[in-house]
């Protein structure tokens, strides 16, 4: 315990936040130099389409993906295809977690929120598309192969992670005119940050769906974080960096949301926004109050106050939903798809939100059949 707490020491988190990703790092400092122009093609190839690499890429760019491609030495392919088969049972559930636990999260992070919203793309359409970005990203990541020698997961990771580096050197350049002040709030998206939006993948959407009502076995628990860390890899997350385990991605956790969460117009803002687009998703007005309940069951009271999100009726019917899901969850499998009201509020939401405009993205957004069929019937455990 004593090695943990010092492995996540206060002043580790600090020298984190002043760490960037070297690899992807110097191959925008090698395209800016040498092929710009080539760069800001690639950049915007890579935020409109969704193939895995873009074609025709500056030399720079064609070998960072040839060479952050092979897994870790360290990765476990057992776990990993466990941690999947986590998500195969529960896909809603984990979606949930993802807009009403893991995005909040990150608009919670007091000294990193301004990276998300002084790129101008999380505001309007470009929050709904960043947020349908991210959705896709768990999706590619998570089925069955994703972060397999063949699967989309890798290469997704390798382009957020390339377009991190450029977010990174955007920041730096227009720092005075942002207001973004490196030496208060470290590197743009540094290894500390990167590490904790890992984490809301990882942790924090395994804490989600346990406040859903679902009880996950101390085995899977430990696959999904595996997974994740693998993903982490991959995105350059140093190994030093990056919780090997549940234990870990706790300890970590508990010591990021201490040392920086806290309020900002930003979050406030943001949390705003994704609450409207659940909303705004949803026709009619039935509905209108699940996102904050659910925003508030997920991450507690203080930091829903912090977010800006007030209690609703919505907030007794998710935890008398909860309290059920969790009695009946450990008799008949089927988490939400057992409950009428999130279950049908999900069903809405996960047939809607394909429809969703993706801002001139050329590919459709690409929904798992395991969370298309999680309202089917559920199976009586034997």
């Amino acid at each position: 315990m004593a090695r943990e707490m010092k492995r996540w020491s206060d002043e580790h988190l600090e020298a984190m936040r002043r760490e960037g990703d070297p690899i992807a790092d110097a191959v925008i400092q090698t395209l800016k130099d040498s092929e710009e122009e080539k760069a800001s093609a690639l950049f915007k190839k890579i935020m409109k389409a969704d193939d895995p690499i873009p074609k025709g890429m500056p030399s720079a760019a064609a070998a960072y993906f040839d060479r952050t491609d092979d897994p870790p030495p360290w990765a476990n392919q057992a776990l990993v295809l466990q941690g999947e088969q986590l998500f195969a049972k529960y896909g809603a559930e984990f979606t949930v977690a993802l807009f009403c636990s893991a995005l909040p999260q990150c608009y919670a992070a007091q000294k990193g929120v301004l990276v998300l919203t002084a790129t101008g793309r999380m505001e309007g359409h470009g929050l709904v598309r960043r947020v349908m970005e991210t959705a896709q990203f768990l999706y590619d990541v998570v089925v069955e192969g994703g972060i397999g020698p063949t699967g989309r997961g890798v290469r997704t990771a390798q382009k957020v992670r390339l377009m991190h580096a450029g977010i990174r050197e955007v920041i730096r350049e227009h720092a005075t005119h942002i207001g973004f002040d490196e030496t208060e709030r470290g590197v743009p998206i540094c290894q500390c940050d990167l590490a904790y939006t890992l984490m809301t993948f990882s942790y924090v959407m395994l804490e989600g769906i346990g406040k859903l009502g679902i009880t996950v076995s101390q085995s899977d628990q430990e696959a999904w974080v595996h997974l994740w860390r693998v993903v982490g890899y991959h995105m350059g997350v140093l190994d030093y960096n990056n919780p090997e385990n549940l234990h870990q991605a706790r300890v970590f956790s508990e010591a990021y949301r201490r040392l920086y969460f806290g309020p900002s117009k930003e979050g406030r803002a943001l949390t705003a926004a994704l609450v409207g687009f659940m909303k705004d998703v949803i026709p009619g007005r039935t509905f209108d109050g699940v996102a904050d309940g659910l925003i508030r069951v997920l991450n507690g009271d203080a930091l829903a106050d912090m977010l800006g999100i007030r209690p609703t009726r919505w907030t007794l019917v998710v935890n008398a939903e909860v309290a059920l899901i969790r009695v009946m969850d450990r008799v008949v499998p089927g988490g939400m798809a057992m409950r009428p009201a999130l279950g049908h509020w999900f069903e809405e939401l996960i047939a809607l939100i394909a429809k969703v405009s993706r801002g001139g993205k050329d590919s459709p957004f690409r929904i798992p059949q395991t969370v298309r069929r999680s309202r089917r019937a559920p199976r009586v455990r034997k």
